[in-house]
């Protein structure tokens, strides 16, 4: 596990079989998670996401399916394709998101650190970027 918490990382899913089925078991890289949810990409679904968290840091574990997770900070985007029962992905807090299923019917879980606050959402790509600059040495 790295130690730092600064940046997006890619983790392996540990995934044991047998002829009954499958364990996933993810490992957290923070010591508190304080809310779960999920979101699931019907057949006709479009991306989802588009906005960024003040404070919230987040992992996202592809449940079913597959999705691609582009990130956006400092004028730079950086592409992760999570794999369920391969990979998850460790989010930290100041990161444009958007959220593209690759399969129908996959489904993602999201574990937060923090319950939902509105206040912490920017929710407008302009906004992100003017709140960047003004945050820019804190991030």
């Amino acid at each position: 596990m790295h130690k730092d918490t600064n940046s997006p990382r890619l983790h392996t899913i540990n995934t044991y079989s047998d002829e009954r089925g499958d364990l996933a078991s993810v490992e957290f890289p923070l010591s508190a998670m304080k809310r779960f949810y999920y979101v699931t990409a019907s057949n006709k679904s479009g991306p989802r996401g588009f906005h960024a968290h003040k404070s919230l840091t987040q992992i996202f574990v592809p449940i079913i399916g597959s999705w691609r997770v582009t990130l956006f900070k400092s004028g730079k985007h950086e592409e992760f394709v999570l794999v369920s029962k391969k990979n998850y992905l460790f989010l930290p807090p100041g990161y444009w998101r958007e959220l593209h299923s690759l399969e129908e019917f996959s489904v993602l879980g999201v574990m937060a650190d923090d319950v939902f606050r509105e206040t912490d959402y920017i929710r407008n790509l302009e906004d992100f970027k003017e709140w960047e600059k003004m945050n820019d040495s804190i991030l």
